[in-house]
């Protein structure tokens, strides 16, 4: 009797073979309808399993996408709070470094009576006295 569902070929276990091949003989029916009713038993839990995993491989593409964006949104939050940061940071270190021509070059009342609020700036009471003189109109 042929018949027009889909057929498979099923590799057995010795062991399980042998169970279904006694099950055949004592109840009269071939090893394919003993097979055939058990999955059919368990057609209904492996629809479910089958569903649910489509689901989670669906949501698993998604959850990278949606993760991905999440992590560009907070990226471009952290940078947006840490460039003020960095720029003043850049601000204070050009700021707090004497001018490149002047690298090196202190005198020791200066070196001594640095400010202490910025050891690289003297304050002004450190500076060494400068005279200054008027020139005389009309004349040298």
């Amino acid at each position: 009797m042929a018949t027009t569902k889909p057929r498979i070929t099923v590799t057995l276990d010795e062991g399980v073979y042998e169970t279904l091949k006694g099950l055949s003989d004592l109840q009269g029916v071939s090893m394919s309808s003993i097979v055939s009713e058990l999955l059919r038993t368990v057609d209904p839990v492996q629809r479910k399993v089958l569903k649910a995993m489509r689901h989670a491989i669906a949501l698993q593409g998604s959850a990278r996408t949606d993760f991905a964006a999440q992590l560009d949104r907070a990226s471009d939050e952290a940078e947006a709070i840490a460039m003020p940061l960095f720029e003043a940071l850049e601000g204070f270190a050009e700021w707090s470094q004497p001018p490149h021509s002047n690298t090196g070059v202190t005198t020791q009342n200066q070196q001594a009576e640095c400010s202490p609020k910025n050891p690289a700036k003297p304050s002004k009471s450190s500076l060494p006295a400068v005279k200054t003189t008027k020139h005389r109109e009309g004349g040298r």
